[in-house]
């Protein structure tokens, strides 16, 4: 990409055969990392992403965002709105290569994990504010589905899997509010739309425009009820 802060990386199934005029569906996945932390480079992520390239028969895009405190939010939720209008502008190229003939730009999925489930979330909403002021906004990419996963959408209160949940060793919930306090709009507080797109500051979910989606969420997970 030739935007300044956006970089993207490419996983595709092992075993696609360039000879067929198939096409694939696109997983765009942001990283997770409480908005401040890792990186797409990661080994986990580089492993978690083919692995998913495999098992679907996708082609997945992972994005690399800005991170907080450097780069609050909505920085990282821009780069991945950013990241889905190139994505819009490929489908929309003339030019033929092996990428782009094998990119079913009527089956893009948004897919993330931990915070980036929350992006995941803010940018189906942008694209659905797009295609209610102009319907062939997105032409002729069109959003299939969005796959949230363990997102952090929390409250300034503590819920009751923060307070009755065990803590583990990569996840605290002073860690946690640590992250937020560093990414979220100097002073707001966890009930920012951001990360409470169910509270009374957010816009109400019945008047969005969402594609379907599924949102997993861990038995365990220390924000499982907020």
């Amino acid at each position: 990409m030739n935007d300044l802060y956006v970089s993207l990386r490419f996983y595709m199934p092992a075993t696609i055969d360039k000879r067929t005029t198939e096409k694939l569906p696109v997983i765009l996945y942001f990283h997770g990392g409480g908005f401040c932390i890792t990186k797409t480079t990661w080994f986990m992520y580089y492993q978690f992403y083919s692995r998913i390239a495999t098992t679907c028969q996708a082609v997945v895009i992972s994005v690399s965002t800005r991170l907080a405190p450097e780069h609050r939010l909505p920085s990282s939720i821009d780069d991945g709105y950013t990241a889905l209008l190139w994505l819009r502008s490929l489908a929309r190229s003339d030019k033929i290569d092996v990428l782009g003939d094998k990119l079913d730009f009527s089956r893009v999925f948004l897919m993330g994990d931990s915070s980036s489930g929350n992006l995941v979330y803010e940018v189906t909403a942008r694209v659905g504010r797009d295609q209610e002021n102009d319907c062939r906004f997105w032409s002729p990419l069109k959003l299939a589905g969005a796959i949230p996963v363990h997102p952090r959408f929390v409250r300034s209160y503590r819920s009751r899997s923060e307070m009755e949940g065990k803590e583990g060793p990569f996840l605290t919930l002073d860690m946690l509010d640590k992250l937020l306090a560093l990414a979220l709009p100097v002073g707001s507080t966890k009930d920012h739309p951001f990360t409470c797109p169910m509270g009374d500051a957010a816009p109400r979910l019945e008047s969005l425009i969402l594609p379907p989606m599924m949102i997993c969420v861990a038995d365990n997970d220390l924000m499982r009820d907020t």
